[in-house]
């Protein structure tokens, strides 16, 4: 026979929950206590605030999380999507090193060039930088590209400025490698602050 089967098992069963909700109501309780003992210790006059009573406790828990996720996705949908970067301004230089000078020339770029860019990308006037080379005679015209990228025509505009105001600097000066060429004497220039702008990624 199943257990707290007929009347007898139904009077059984009235028992068993009611020791089962008296359990419960026990351990709402002792939270609430604790809670409540917890706030009057770090918050000044909480002992005029009467304690939630263990029914008004389990009334309200779920409308007010129902209403507290309601208000969680409300806000991730209204959340503005990320705007995607607008195409950048490529100015490009295409150099032809002079026979023999390559080497020595890359030198410089990595030291001073590139040093300059790094302390523009680091500023925010540029957005990033590439320094490229093929080796000598592979490519007709030109051996070493040199590529700085800017946000927008303005910063274009002002990149002169910027360089000036970066080559005077005491972060740059420190930094300089004292070439023992000019660079006149290393290169040649095919095409030089070519102005491009990206059309895709």
């Amino acid at each position: 026979m199943a257990p707290f089967a007929g009347p007898i098992g139904a009077l059984k069963r009235a028992r068993c929950s009611h020791r089962v909700k008296s359990w419960l109501d026990g351990r709402f309780v002792t939270i609430l206590q604790v809670t409540d003992a917890t706030l009057r210790s770090v918050i000044p006059h909480t002992h005029d605030v009467p304690m939630i009573r263990p029914a008004a406790f389990r009334r309200w828990t779920l409308p007010l999380a129902l209403a507290a996720l309601a208000g969680a996705v409300t806000v991730n949908l209204l959340r503005a999507e990320p705007q995607p970067e607008a195409p950048g301004v490529w100015a490009i230089d295409l150099v032809r090193t002079r026979p023999g000078m390559q080497a020595e020339y890359l030198r410089g770029v990595r030291a001073n060039w590139a040093g300059a860019r790094r302390i523009a990308l680091t500023s925010g006037a540029i957005r990033s930088y590439r320094a490229l080379a093929a080796a000598p005679d592979t490519i007709r015209g030109w051996d070493v590209l040199l590529m700085t990228e800017y946000s927008d025509l303005a910063s274009y505009a002002a990149r002169e400025s910027t360089f000036a105001r970066i080559f005077a600097s005491p972060t740059f000066v420190s930094q300089r490698l004292t070439m023992a060429r000019p660079n006149d004497d290393l290169r040649s220039f095919a095409h030089t602050d070519v102005r491009m702008s990206a059309v895709a990624p």
